[in-house]
Order: C-alpha cells, then sequence, then structure tokens
C-alpha cells in the first residue's frame, strides 16, 4: 500500500505481495501515507504489526483475558525490540461501565462500541444512549 500510495508507478515483488507496475489515483492526502491498522490474531501477528502496521485492531469478539493477553505480548515484543508500543483498538458489543474501564488500566487506545447490525432506528438510538450513559459513568 505504501508503495501504491507513495509513487506515481508502483511495482512491488515479495513472497506474499506481487504485482507488476501499476497506475492508482487519487493518492492520499495525508503524509506520509493514511495508516495502516491491519487485524489479525496468530503466531506472527504481533511482528507482523510492529514491523508494517501503525496500531492492532483487536479481532472483534475475542474474550477479554485474550484480548489483554495479546496487547501485553504485543507491548512486551515492542520493548524487547526496543520501540515504543503501538496503539491497540479494541471493538465491545453490550459493554457495561466494568468492562470499559477493564480496558482502560492495560492502556487500550481506543475502544469502539458495537450495535447488533440490524436493528430498527428507534432500538438502534436506544442503544446509542445507553453507550452515552455507559462512558458517562465511566467518567465519574
Amino acid at each position: 500500500m505504501t508503495a501504491i500510495w507513495s509513487r506515481q508507478e508502483a511495482e512491488f515483488h515479495s513472497e506474499h505481495v506481487d504485482f507488476d507496475p501499476l497506475y492508482s489515483w487519487p493518492k492520499p492526502v495525508q503524509r506520509p501515507r493514511p495508516p495502516i491498522w491491519p487485524g489479525g490474531w496468530g503466531p506472527f501477528t504481533h511482528e507482523w504489526i510492529l514491523d508494517h502496521a501503525d496500531g492492532w485492531p483487536a479481532p472483534v469478539g475475542i474474550p477479554f483475558a485474550e484480548l489483554e493477553r495479546g496487547f501485553h505480548e504485543l507491548r512486551a515484543l515492542a520493548d524487547r525490540r526496543g520501540r515504543p508500543p503501538v496503539p491497540v483498538i479494541a471493538t465491545l458489543f453490550d459493554p457495561g461501565p466494568r468492562d470499559l474501564a477493564c480496558l482502560v488500566e492495560p492502556g487500550i487506545h481506543r475502544t469502539l462500541l458495537g450495535i447488533v447490525p440490524v436493528l430498527p432506528p428507534d432500538a438502534a438510538h436506544r442503544e446509542l444512549d445507553r453507550f452515552a450513559d455507559v462512558v458517562h459513568e465511566l467518567g465519574r
């Protein structure tokens, strides 16, 4: 992506990505490029994120204990490499104030609050109001 976003004519060849010269316009306005936030969860995810990404959007729906473990593994790997930790984004469905507080302590960068995909507008508004109450309660 960096090659496509930064060069007039981009070409890239590696073990997993291989493309001949191509053109892509318009180019992003952000400099040096838009942030890269790849998802994933596996044995090499954290290494790949530290090598190529700007942050880690933790997989949606994983149990909190797994999220916390992944966060600490990513931070420990960054420490071993002598670099600052990358931001982590967590997504929660049906959170309570305690759930959000648990994410603050380990240093989660941002939390997204998910709504069940298909809700009638009135139910979606009620859910958003509930989220506002949860976040307000956290701030107390």
